[in-house]
């Protein structure tokens, strides 16, 4: 009868087959393709880097702990290409052990550096982690250029070790299940099991229109919204059942499959690099075997064998080694979704977590006051300070934060600030840097009196203005600053959601900082309050 070290090896030995050549080059040529293609990819998320002024770059999660610098985006972009040429040899197998590790390294570094102007991408977090687990994986198999250099000079393989077995998928499957039960765990915590009623997915399809296919469908379908309301956080906050079973894996990796599938097509983000990713979790022989058992001698070599070590053999060099880094690993991956901690390099997944109602939008855990009243507004910006609830529990009061450009003479010419001067995009400076000080500076004020007053000019929405208007004065055109007076932080006070909402739907006109500004003229039943205001002009 087996140990029960024996079993705890054999589940992170045996459970997965060794990474074979083909999936290992599919998967890192495919990211690499992806990475390429997306703007918020570890390549070419140096971009909007370089596009954000440096005094608006702030430090991120580790980041921000340690105090790493803003670094001039040369050297981001020398470490991009390093990170593309390590790269493409991890995927056809050339000097695979250093080139696997340099990729996940300069991946990791590099996203951690893009969340500086944007920590709100959770594209690809999921195959950063499949790199760092893909360090541990077999390498010496037909398909890498090592083995055909091997062979050529004479040289024989090294013996067995972990990386000959599964444990990089597991690592890979580990990371995943962690990824999708933060997500869970998110919702669950910020809207309540009510999310399962499917009336946030209704809501979205009905807001998304005809953008995407498949939002038509299922906004003429609300019990179908429901269904896969409930069907999310049965994948995701029961994603822990996966390590555990290979019926049940194949279950949730399928199902993520699919839930990424519908998001894409229904909602609009695209998570293609974590479907890449998850190829990695399906024991391709097993199902073959169980779909086609009469075609399984030739697909069992193709896609790997499973380690099985029933016979006595002796466990691989590094078992120890593994099981303990495997065993705190997992403790690790699990901290963000049970505690709900967002701290590159770990994510807490609250995309999509609060509670939409197409009927009413009405954002779970919100107090729905009618945000007229100033008190209002200060209790829940005291709460979500005092609570630190994810940050997408803070949108419907961060979405009221706003900078804009006004006239002494003529108060309603005003042009409002967007994309915080060449971060991704509105959203993101909002929830990044205005909203959080829009926070700060409605829980410093005196209850009730939240609007700009001059006697008292040291508050957190002063403190940021004195600064950020030298960002303005270096970055506006001199018709703009002789236009207009002063710089202000605003608030939204409103009796509907609707005139709540900033004008982003309202034409962009092409003026400067690329579409960051735009002239509005104020919603009906919407009134602007200014918590800070400075003069552009000393």
């Amino acid at each position: 009868m087996k140990s029960w070290r024996e079993r705890y090896a054999a589940w992170w030995f045996d459970d997965l087959p060794s990474m074979h050549g083909a999936l290992r080059a599919f998967v890192y040529l495919a990211l690499l393709l992806l990475a390429y293609k997306s703007l918020k990819s570890p390549l070419m998320g140096v971009g909007f880097y370089e596009a954000t002024d440096a005094r608006l770059v702030r430090a991120y999660g580790s980041y921000e702990w340690l105090g790493v610098p803003y670094i001039d985006p040369a050297w981001l972009k020398a470490l991009a290409w390093a990170t593309a040429g390590a790269w493409l040899c991890a995927g056809i197998g050339l000097g695979t052990r250093v080139a696997s590790v340099v990729t996940a390294v300069g991946c990791l570094l590099l996203y951690g550096m893009y969340f500086g102007t944007n920590a709100f991408n959770h594209y690809w977090f999921l195959p950063v982690y499949a790199f760092l687990a893909l360090c541990f994986a077999r390498s010496r198999d037909a398909w890498s250029v090592d083995s055909c250099l091997r062979r050529r000079w004479g040289r024989s393989n090294a013996e067995v070790s972990v990386i000959d077995t599964g444990f990089a998928r597991k690592l890979v499957l580990l990371a995943a299940v962690a990824f999708y039960f933060a997500a869970g765990v998110s919702k669950v915590a910020t809207a309540g099991w009510v999310w399962a009623d499917g009336h946030t997915v209704h809501y979205f399809a009905l807001t998304r229109g005809t953008d995407y296919p498949l939002a038509p469908f299922l906004g003429a379908r609300p019990g179908l919204c429901t269904l896969l309301g409930a069907g999310t956080l049965v994948l995701e906050v029961g994603a822990p059942l996966a390590l555990f079973s290979r019926h049940l894996r194949h279950f949730f990796v399928f199902g993520w499959i699919g839930m990424h599938v519908g998001i894409r097509y229904g909602m609009g983000p695209a998570y293609w690099p974590n479907v890449v990713v998850l190829m990695l979790l399906i024991d391709w022989s097993w199902l073959a075997t169980v779909a086609w058992g009469f075609v399984r001698r030739n697909l069992r070599p193709l896609w790997g064998k499973r380690n099985d070590r029933r016979n006595g053999a002796a466990p691989p060099r590094g078992t120890s080694a593994a099981l303990w880094g495997g065993t705190l690993a997992m403790v690790v991956a699990f901290i963000p979704g049970v505690f709900q901690v967002t701290w590159y390099p770990l994510t807490s997944v609250y995309m999509y977590s609060a509670y939409f109602s197409a009927s009413s939008d009405i954002r779970a855990n919100h107090p729905r006051a009618d945000f007229a009243d100033a008190e209002a507004l200060q209790a829940i910006a005291r709460s979500m300070r005092d609570t630190g609830i994810n940050r997408e529990a803070t949108e419907y009061l961060c979405y009221r934060a706003g900078l804009r450009l006004v006239r002494d003479d003529a108060p309603a010419d005003t042009l409002w600030l967007f994309d915080g001067l060449g971060t991704v995009d509105w959203k993101q400076w909002v929830l990044a840097v205005a909203g959080p000080v829009l926070i700060d500076d409605l829980v410093a004020k005196p209850d009730g009196r939240i609007a700009f007053d001059p006697a008292t000019p040291d508050t957190p929405g002063q403190r940021f203005l004195s600064w950020y208007v030298d960002v303005i004065r270096d970055r506006a055109d001199a018709d703009t600053l002789r236009r207009y007076d002063r710089l202000e932080l605003v608030t939204i006070l409103s009796d509907t959601p609707d005139a709540a909402r900033p004008p982003m739907e309202d034409a962009v006109p092409d003026a400067f900082w690329e579409h960051n500004l735009v002239e509005i003229t104020p919603r009906p039943g919407a009134r602007a309050v200014a918590l800070a205001s400075v003069r552009l002009h000393d």
